[in-house]
């Protein structure tokens, strides 16, 4: 895990970056003018972010001409912030390779390689790490074998198909290589770890966390969507099983199956994340603020 690429400038150590997950509209109007709303907010905030990280489910849907129509407007927005972007995939992006076995990923497939953009260099990768204010994250996203007559696709974090080539092996070794870091490690993923909302299958590999790890951030389970997260529909903060660490759960940017449209800022301070706060985009107000480490609490919409 040595020679990692930084997202911020090496020696800063200190800084916010912003967090969001699950735009998942169908409609690209509507999808295009809901991110256009929060980049808006985001970049008249007092808050000056050093990136962006964007945890999957950005695109849904078969029809190409859709996603491909969300895809480069999403690009343009984020690239208004002139700032260095994270892309991970989520189960939404695997919509196409679920319903036709072709390899269609828009965003993944403009950006590989585009300066200022950072995702999996393959897009059969299962992790890809970086630095950020001098902790180490680790991404995890959905993954799919890259020939173009692939066997295999992994969707919600469970393998579809035949021939997966990470097996348990290759998670321990991941799981070793965080043990064996000398900085502090944040993992990052579209899906929570048992314990959370929603969790993945794959990602539950990584258990029993080492203890390099301070926080764990994820998307896909929708806060106030009464369907697919009725257990704790409205809990943010999260136990993760085998551990006191807490993990965050910072979706949706849509406004349909949640109640606003959310987004989170990760703010770190002397090299490590110690605070999250949550923020309304509709509203224009911060709904909750936790501590890393801490409780959460309740903010007032004027804080």
């Amino acid at each position: 895990m040595s020679n990692t690429t930084h997202l911020t400038p090496p020696g800063k150590s200190s800084g916010w970056i912003w967090v969001q997950s699950d735009l998942q509209l169908a409609q690209p109007g509507r999808a295009i003018s809901v991110l256009g709303n929060a980049v808006q907010d985001a970049a008249g905030l007092d808050i000056r972010i050093d990136g962006v990280w964007c945890l999957g489910d950005a695109l849904c849907g078969i029809r190409e001409d859709d996603l491909d129509e969300v895809a480069m407007a999403s690009i343009d927005l984020l690239e208004s912030l002139g700032v260095p972007v994270v892309y991970l995939l989520g189960n939404h992006e695997m919509d196409v390779r679920e319903k036709s076995g072709r390899n269609v990923f828009p965003i993944f497939n403009h950006t590989a390689g585009r300066p200022g953009w950072h995702t999996q260099a393959e897009l059969d990768d299962f992790f890809f790490e970086r630095m950020c204010f001098g902790t180490r994250v680790c991404f995890m996203g959905d993954h799919a074998d890259r020939r173009p007559d692939g066997t295999w696709f992994v969707q919600h974090h469970r393998v579809a198909g035949e021939g997966y080539p990470h097996d348990d092996s290759s998670w321990n070794r991941l799981r070793d290589e965080i043990a064996g870091a000398v900085e502090p490690v944040l993992t990052v993923s579209h899906y929570a770890y048992p314990g959370g909302q929603r969790p993945g299958e794959l990602i539950a590999r990584l258990l029993p966390l080492p203890a390099t790890v301070i926080t764990h951030l994820h998307g896909h389970a929708h806060i106030g969507d009464m369907v697919w997260n009725r257990e704790h529909p409205y809990r943010r903060e999260n136990p993760i099983d085998g551990t006191t660490v807490k993990q965050y759960n910072i979706s949706a940017l849509e406004d349909v199956r949640s109640a606003g449209s959310h987004t989170a800022f990760l703010r770190f301070e002397n090299g490590v994340p110690v605070e999250i706060r949550t923020r309304c985009h509709i509203e224009r107000r911060w709904v909750e603020s936790f501590s890393i480490g801490g409780a959460g609490a309740r903010v007032s919409p004027n804080d």
